[in-house]
């Protein structure tokens, strides 16, 4: 059964990658390998700015979930699916029900299968909650001897962070229970499980010698494409899926959220910013941008846009962002923009002429004739 089970899994995978999300391919100094280190599988390959996944991917979904910027995603149709599929199951009953595809019982009425719970994104833990249940259950199966098992601190992070999240929102009772089997009723009864597990060896047997259908999405980009698609302001799906649900659970405590429970900074910008565009351009969210007028700049901020890369601090020349831990969650639920700075330009040393986005005091045309010594 569990054979069977995983070369479906296999075979059936459709995960997509959309390489000009990536840290790295915005910023070539990025040290971000985050997809890289959580995979058990070693299936995910960054090479410059392409990300691409190799033909042992066994579609675990692990790197959907950690990666703070959506560079791996579901088709938008199945994705759409997932969601109303989860929907409906809640509806009407005490408890939400997740569990992973190596649970003999899988199957059970209003169950949520995943490939591994370690792909078990954050926003789907809130959305029972959001739709009006009081109660998520999550059955785990024995991890042991399954091939995943290193993915699980991913979980044991997500966990963590829905926690937290919950605690900010306190005009109602919500409960996040692990359980060893789903009762009837829809309560859980709690009880350590032991299921039958899967070696390694046999593991891997399952597809050696196979090629999995390789899509278009795992090549790099045409020249073209890349040149459209790199610099869209697009958000997260699975990021602006999460917003939406909290949006939906209440009144939020307004006190700042502890760093770590989400992805994400609260950004300062200093008198010492000139107005460039570094800090928009390789914001590979969009979190930042950048209004120009004729005399003046100004920068905004969506801080639910914000993943905590640290891409646009490392790389402001002047160093004029700083950053802080600690984030005003209803600032961050609100999903509104927030203005950061306002730059005036200054005028050249040499020809008087007033300019923006250099740093120093002297317009570009006339640094060459600046006589040096």
């Amino acid at each position: 059964m569990i054979h069977r089970i995983l070369e479906k899994l296999i075979a059936s995978h459709d995960i997509r990658v959309e390489s000009h999300r990536c840290i790295c391919a915005r910023y070539p100094r990025g040290e971000c390998r985050i997809c890289v280190e959580i995979c058990p599988v070693q299936a995910v390959e960054i090479c410059g700015d392409t990300v691409s996944l190799k033909e042992n991917c066994t579609g675990c979904e692990v790197c959907l979930v950690a990666c703070p910027t959506g560079v791996f995603s579901r088709p938008p149709a199945r994705e759409r699916a997932r969601r109303t599929s989860l929907q409906q199951q809640v509806s009407g009953r005490q408890a939400a029900r997740f569990t992973c595809i190596m649970d003999p019982q899988k199957e059970a009425e209003g169950t949520q299968v995943f490939p591994c719970l370690a792909g078990l994104p954050l926003s789907y833990l809130v959305a029972p909650f959001a739709w009006g249940c009081g109660k998520v259950e999550i059955k785990r199966v024995d991890c042991r001897e399954c091939p995943f098992e290193s993915a699980m601190e991913q979980y044991r992070r997500t966990l963590q962070q829905v926690r937290r999240l919950l605690s900010w929102f306190p005009e109602r009772d919500r409960e996040l229970v692990e359980v060893g089997s789903f009762s009837q009723s829809g309560g859980g009864e709690r009880r350590p499980v032991v299921a039958e597990g899967i070696g390694r060896r046999d593991f891997f047997g399952l597809f050696r010698n196979r090629t999995v259908e390789t899509t278009l999405n795992l090549f790099p980009d045409t020249v073209e494409e890349s040149r459209r698609m790199r610099w869209e302001r697009e958000g997260d799906p699975q990021r602006l899926f999460l917003l939406s649900l909290l949006q939906q659970l209440g009144n939020v405590l307004e006190e700042k959220l502890p760093g770590g429970t989400l992805a994400t900074l609260d950004l300062a910008v200093s008198d010492a910013c000139v107005g460039c565009n570094v800090c928009e351009t390789l914001c590979p969210t969009g979190a930042i941008r950048r209004d120009v007028e004729e005399e003046q700049v100004r920068l905004y901020l969506t801080p639910s846009g914000c993943v905590g890369c640290r891409i646009c601090g490392e790389a402001c020349l002047p160093k004029a962002i700083t950053f802080s831990e600690a984030v005003p969650l209803a600032d961050w639920l609100r999903g509104e923009e927030r203005l950061l700075a306002t730059v005036s330009s200054r005028n050249c040393r040499v020809c008087g002429e007033p300019f923006l986005g250099i740093p120093g005091e002297t317009f570009s045309r006339c640094i060459g004739s600046v006589k040096i010594g």
